[in-house]
């Protein structure tokens, strides 16, 4: 009688209820959504005991603090504040402004052995005092206050001959006393320029020459203090591989003039000057005619011997510069014979044709 149920009556239903999943003879499963919680706030928190300056309200505050409880996954969040504050007196509150940088080590004014650093801050109460300093003092390695230099490095600086060259010694000045206390020194090529240290001013860190082939090199700027010497080698001054002839300040416009007796000597210079110059010596007449090469000299001074008649006349010089592509002609000179001295032969001529008479 039983199989004949199970048999004949296939649409019996036969259910059974599993938690939220409900079993059917059709196998059919419907899934229920999980409720989830609210979230939920705690109580608030006791006041904090102490007071601090909100930047942000501009006030001297405390605070309190509660928390949100949120089920794991949840999508939702809290939407009342956390966060609570309340003002407190402004005495209880310093205020104070965060700490500035450190500043660079230095002598203090009153105190040029020592080397500190100093940082400040500011008080943000209006009308009053913050309780606490408004600087910091800390004392640095003593290397630190020793001299620095503003640049690294060293710089080629080609100069023309006889041309004025200025180098500055380009040390940092202290930030609280300056250049006291500081002593500076010239070197060329390691050898000191100046016998004495002498007190560094504007005057003394800058070097001004004039150069020639004796000026060139390393140039060297040392500086002393309390802390220590310290060198910068910045400059490699060299001369201009071209430069202009130029005339010496001896020059002048009129001929100079000589009378020199015959049979003696007499030595003329060329007052030109450059680098890599080459020199022409030349003669004329005085009319500006039979103008002549003086052979053989191309040196900077000429020297007349066995002074004679046939070796008046007017001289000059000129200055090539060839690789910078100029000349210049020097001082004139008007050489002539001593008259005493045309006399003497004079006489002594007609004496002989008298004897011989």
């Amino acid at each position: 009688m039983l199989c004949f149920l199970i048999l004949f009556l296939p649409e019996l239903a036969l259910s059974q209820t599993f938690g939220s999943v409900e079993l059917t003879s059709s196998a059919t499963a419907v899934f229920q959504e999980p409720v989830t919680p609210e979230p939920t706030v705690t109580n608030w928190g006791v006041w904090g005991e102490t007071c601090q300056y909100n930047s942000i309200m501009t006030a001297c505050q405390k605070s309190r603090e509660r928390f949100c409880t949120v089920a794991v996954n949840s999508t939702r969040s809290c939407t009342e504040a956390l966060q609570d504050f309340t003002d407190c007196p402004d005495d209880q509150c310093d205020r104070w402004s965060d700490w500035e940088q450190w500043s660079q080590c230095a002598q203090p004014v009153d105190d040029r052995l020592s080397c500190k650093k100093e940082r400040e801050r500011q008080c943000l109460l209006s009308g009053k005092l913050c309780a606490g300093e408004n600087m910091e003092v800390s004392d640095c390695d003593r290397q630190h206050c020793a001299p620095k230099f503003k640049s690294h490095g060293r710089q080629v600086i080609r100069i023309s001959y006889r041309r004025k060259f200025f180098l500055v010694c380009d040390v940092e000045p202290s930030r609280t006393v300056g250049y006291q206390g500081m002593e500076v020194m010239w070197k060329r090529d390691a050898a000191y320029i100046l016998s004495d240290l002498t007190r560094a001013d504007p005057d003394t860190l800058r070097y001004q020459d004039e150069l020639t082939e004796h000026e060139t090199g390393i140039y060297t700027c040392c500086v002393r203090n309390e802390f220590g010497t310290r060198c910068r080698d910045n400059w490699d001054v060299k001369l201009s591989d071209h430069g202009p002839v130029r005339s010496k300040d001896r020059v002048v416009d009129d001929l100079l003039r000589f009378t020199v007796e015959r049979g003696k000597n007499i030595t003329l210079h060329c007052y030109l000057e450059g680098y890599k110059l080459e020199y022409r010596w030349f003669r004329g007449d005085g009319e500006g005619r039979n103008i002549t090469i003086v052979k053989g000299e191309r040196l900077q001074s000429l020297q007349i011997t066995n002074m004679s008649k046939d070796k008046q006349g007017n001289y000059s010089c000129c200055a090539f510069d060839f690789e910078f592509g100029n000349s210049l002609f020097s001082q004139g000179y008007e050489i002539s014979e001593s008259e005493n001295t045309q006399r003497k032969y004079l006489i002594i001529t007609i004496t002989v044709i008298s004897l011989l008479i």
